[in-house]
């Protein structure tokens, strides 16, 4: 049974928060509070709902993690359609979710007895091959346990065609896609710009650090939101591409059908993914990327446990540190593998002064704990006895990796980089591809912090406006930017 308990934060700050009106959805026969900028996602978490969904193989709960629409681990089942990510979804009154994939239901699922009875694998593919009835028949099983969501109650209807022609199109609104944005319009392009979020802004929704004059990153997107409008810069969130199609045009979906748009220049701005940890036990519950927490606590004010541990010490993880023990949560550790601290310094002993141990040179043996997050063990790499640190939250800051697919499917090039733990669209300085009208930028060319990945944008929306409209001040200020 769900225990309903509102675990939002409310204080003097509350405004800060932005949750629109209070409304209520229904969630598998009970009434949920919720409000109408937040998403569905987030309004279960803050009502207590910690297993958001269950893997497909084994039916291992699943909670939110990245709050970016990229985990997959918030699909459920709203308003009769299947499958839908519930990090981008605001709440609307009378919504009606339910999670899916679960026998007889997500918290209590009977199919967890596989994690006993194949401790190791589970190589279904192999089991019963002969005979061929047999083997039908398991197939059958599989497909119904491995499937996530019935069909949908009833037919959508069909989407509405729609064709545009712009100059520039932008995809993705986090801080790399507004500033190509701004640039290219500010240049003398039209620009649609494209967010498959509900709200423009990208990770810097829950940035608490200052980004450029700004004081942080909320600040920022204030700022740069009135500058798209006075530059005539069209955006569409809620909008997602879902691919370039080699008649030369990309697909966008958004609530008033699907677009299909043909761009002159298109700059992809589509971030990076948030990593998830490499130990045993690290799905559970609970654990969360340093972005997605950061979101959830700064964005929308809600209070993700009792007691965290950090496994990292960035700024990001740094700045966590420094902010959930304001709302009420305690801080149990920092954790690194390095000898030093990735971020400043200072800010760390500060830290460290108001109790909080920094385990260096540990790693992560495994996390704690069955369908509820217990805690951590940590092993010291030079050897000596393990220790755990107890809590029901972890943050997870790791650097993301950089998501190149859309660009790679218009047919950029996409190469292996190993210090980013994935692949990078190969591009030149200003942000070209192999593909002479697509540019890349921001994260997916690596940029680690806010400032470069705004810097980065700037180029690559500079260069479009210049290809499409060439002017001396205009190129005099893309080789300005180039030499910073």
């Amino acid at each position: 049974m769900l225990r309903i308990h509102d675990h939002r934060v409310y204080t003097h700050r509350e405004g800060e928060f932005d949750r629109g009106d209070p409304v209520g959805i229904l969630f598998e026969g009970e009434r949920l509070r919720a409000f109408a900028n937040e998403s569905v996602a987030v309004a279960l978490f803050a009502n207590g709902v910690r297993v958001a969904a269950r893997s497909l193989k084994y039916h291992r709960p699943r909670g939110l993690f990245c709050l970016a629409g990229r985990c997959m681990s918030c699909l459920a089942r709203v308003d009769g359609v299947p499958n839908v990510r519930t990090c981008h979804v605001r709440c609307r009154d009378g919504m009606s979710v339910r999670r899916e994939n679960a026998i007889p239901q997500a918290t209590d699922d009977a199919l967890r007895v596989f994690d006993f009875a194949f401790p190791k694998r589970l190589a279904y593919h192999e089991m019963f091959t002969s005979p061929a009835w047999l083997n039908k028949a398991l197939q059958r099983a599989v497909l119904t346990f491995a499937g996530t969501g019935d069909l949908p109650d009833r037919p959508g209807p069909v989407p509405p065609l729609h064709r545009k022609s712009v100059e520039v199109l932008v995809i993705g609104a986090g801080p790399a896609g507004i500033a190509a944005a701004l640039e290219a319009a500010r240049g003398g392009a039209q620009v649609l710009l494209v967010e498959d979020a509900p709200e423009v802004g990208g990770h810097l929704v829950g940035w608490p650090l200052p980004v450029e004059e700004a004081a942080d990153g909320p600040a920022w997107i204030a700022a740069r939101k009135a500058e798209l409008a006075e530059a005539g810069v069209q955006a569409l969130t809620a909008a997602e591409c879902i691919g370039f199609f080699h008649e030369g045009f990309w697909g966008v979906h958004h609530a008033g059908g699907l677009l299909l748009v043909e761009a002159a220049r298109t700059i992809v701005a589509t971030g990076a993914y948030d990593q998830p940890p490499r130990f045993v036990n690290n799905d559970l519950p609970g654990i969360f990327s340093a972005r997605g927490l950061l979101k959830l606590v700064n964005r929308h004010g809600v209070r993700p446990g009792e007691a965290c541990t950090i496994l990292g010490t960035d700024d990001a993880a740094l700045a966590l540190a420094e902010r959930l023990p304001e709302i009420g949560v305690r801080v149990t550790a920092l954790v690194t593998a390095e000898a030093g601290i990735a971020g400043d310094p200072d800010r760390a002993e500060l830290i460290q002064s108001r109790g909080v141990p920094i385990f260096r040179g540990h790693r992560v043996v495994r996390a704690l704990g069955t369908g509820d997050l217990r805690g951590l063990r940590l092993e010291p790499l030079a050897g000596g006895p393990t220790v755990d640190a107890a809590g029901d939250v972890v943050c997870v800051s790791l650097p993301p990796a950089p998501s190149w697919e859309l660009a790679a499917q218009a047919g950029a090039k996409a190469v292996y980089r190993p210090a980013l733990a994935g692949f990078a669209v190969d591009a030149d300085t200003c942000g070209r591809t192999a593909r002479a009208n697509v540019l890349v930028t921001g994260e997916m060319r690596g940029a680690p912090v806010p400032g470069e990945i705004v810097r980065l944008g700037r180029i690559a929306g500079l260069t479009a406006a210049v290809d499409l409209h060439r002017t001396a001040e205009r190129q005099a200020r893309l080789d300005a930017l180039l030499g910073e």
